[in-house]
């Protein structure tokens, strides 16, 4: 019977399993390098880390899910239809819905 971080590791999930991996192969969490998600093992750049301190106090509500504002200033600079924008959360949710 394979131990539980055998069984976890080898389900084809998809990224953040830097626990599992490292309990299977025996190997502290930093040696690994995991590219099966988006993140960066440097961090987040500079600039971003600012502007997050710099804005962390108003950070308290969901943001607008229909990006509105998003969509009005994309539209604008693109001089296109507002109507034919679409923003979605990664590129995953948007290849599936199909359109």
């Amino acid at each position: 019977m394979e131990s539980e971080p055998e069984r976890e590791l080898n389900n084809n999930s998809h990224g953040g399993s830097l626990r599992v991996a490292a309990l299977e192969f025996g190997l502290p969490e930093s040696t690994f390098l995991d590219f099966s998600a988006n993140i960066n093992p440097l961090g987040p750049p500079s600039p971003v880390e600012k502007g997050l301190k710099r804005h962390l106090r108003s950070i308290v509500h969901y943001p607008d899910p229909q990006c509105s504002d998003l969509v009005e200033k994309l539209s604008t600079h693109h001089q296109i239809d507002p109507e034919t924008v679409l923003i979605g959360n990664g590129v995953s949710g948007l290849i599936y819905l199909g359109l």
